[in-house]
């Protein structure tokens, strides 16, 4: 059983992996997530600006600058959505007020649970393919499975070690991604689950919900970190039909998590300007890059989408051909322009924000996903196991020179954490482009290579 503890006053079962959390930072520093963009010994940048990177930051100003999912879902597309999208568009519109939502690092929703797997012994049993509208899915080729007619089950898939919940609805309709990650540390293996079912008895959407094991799922992936190189990136040959992330990308790579803090040497005295996280982090947009399967002009399909990505987005991908492409990477610049025009003084945010900052100068991000609006990836509250002192926590959460040190109040830590974090992007105006005047826009990225 998974061990239950009781954070302040929020009553619910916390996940913890084990005892004692063994690293969740899988990948080595070869892969692409550990890839050091930043400052060099001589001072220079250390990865170059792509050319069009000026024209890439503002095809994307264009589409964040939307006042509305609609408008944004006309110009992406570049028609009127068909009656379906449309539909879908403005539930989720309803669901958002109407509108893109700010910048920010969610925990509860948009976000990935991860979990241990049971020992080699636990039996195995097959996994059918069918989301939560009921609907058989296809198997993804770098899982083994066995498809019969339009049923698919993925076979050798290990069952978590303790009791599991995919990530919580994403609308009021219930509607969900009920995202798992499951870590296999005998095999060296990260599995993806999109829409996992834990309860044969609740019926339609399981996300938010507890189980004993995984039944269903939606979608299944794998992905090898046993190698020298631990890529945490599918090969260009492999299909991504089924995967459980559009554009190929594991769930775990740049996902923010409570060891990256752990190994920092964290003290009420430290100078949060020389705090990062060691990896790069993985960010979402409305409208990636999407032309090809669309027959608008002579761009191959692999254009849509460059390595680490081995796949697109498609819904809702937009047809401008300077629109940032599945897989791209951005690094934030060292002056940073708030929404209104105005410098952000990065001495005054919090601790933890900083970090957020300086690691974005220093390792970029890379595109995951299309979303509804400009976002971050956080581990899923309820199996994040924050390791440090109280008197730590409210420091990273409290702006330089406050009379006293916040308290997290009838929430997780690293809600508080990732709470404080985004709300302090959000006082200061943070966002990833803005006209500073007439037509001239003042990006806060560049895109690299």
């Amino acid at each position: 059983m998974a061990d239950q503890n009781v954070l302040h006053t929020r009553q619910f079962v916390f996940f913890s992996l084990n005892e004692e959390p063994a690293d969740r930072r899988l990948f080595s520093k070869q892969s692409p997530w550990n890839d050091y963009i930043g400052i060099g010994d001589d001072g220079t940048k250390v990865v170059p600006v792509l050319p069009d990177s000026d024209l890439q930051c503002y095809a994307t100003f264009e589409l964040m600058r939307q006042g509305s999912i609609l408008s944004v879902a006309e110009l992406a597309l570049g028609e009127s959505p068909d009656k379906r999208r449309l539909q879908k568009m403005l539930r989720d519109a309803e669901f958002q007020g109407g509108h893109l939502r700010q910048a920010g690092v969610g925990v509860s929703q948009f976000t990935f649970p991860i979990f241990d797997a049971a020992a080699e012994t636990t039996p195995r049993p097959g996994i059918p393919l069918e989301n939560y509208a009921g609907e058989k899915t296809p198997a993804n080729s770098t899982v083994e499975s066995k498809c019969e007619n339009d049923d698919c089950v993925v076979l050798n898939i290990p069952q978590p070690k303790s009791v599991v919940r995919p990530s919580e609805p994403i609308t009021e309709e219930g509607e969900s991604d009920g995202a798992v990650i499951l870590v296999d540390r005998e095999n060296k293996l990260e599995y993806d689950f999109w829409q996992a079912t834990v309860d044969d008895n609740s019926g339609d959407g399981q996300g938010g919900r507890t189980g004993a094991q995984i039944v269903r799922a939606g979608a299944i992936s794998s992905f090898d970190y046993s190698s020298q190189t631990g890529l945490g990136a599918q090969p260009e040959s492999e299909s991504r039909l089924g995967s459980s992330r559009a554009t190929g990308l594991p769930y775990l790579g740049g996902l923010i998590i409570p060891e990256d803090f752990h190994v920092l040497d964290l003290s009420i005295d430290t100078d949060p300007s020389s705090l990062r996280l060691e990896h790069a982090l993985a960010f979402t947009l409305p409208g990636m890059r999407y032309l090809a399967s669309r027959g608008v002009g002579t761009v191959g399909f692999r254009r849509d989408y460059v390595y680490p990505a081995s796949s697109l987005e498609t819904s809702f991908g937009t047809v401008n051909p300077y629109a940032m492409a599945a897989g791209q990477r951005i690094r934030l610049k060292d002056v940073l322009i708030a929404q209104e025009g105005k410098g952000i003084d990065q001495s005054g945010l919090k601790p933890v924000t900083q970090t957020f900052l300086n690691t974005l100068k220093d390792f970029g991000a890379f595109l995951v996903d299309g979303a509804l609006g400009f976002g971050f990836a956080a581990e899923d509250y309820h199996t994040a196991n924050v390791k440090l002192s109280p008197e730590v926590v409210s420091w990273l959460g409290t702006n330089p020179g406050a009379a006293e040190l916040k308290q997290p109040k009838d929430e997780t830590v690293w809600e508080f954490l990732m709470g404080e974090l985004t709300e302090d992007l959000f006082n200061a105006g943070f966002v990833f482009a803005t006209n500073v005047g007439g037509d001239f826009l003042r990006s806060n990225f560049e895109v690299v290579s």
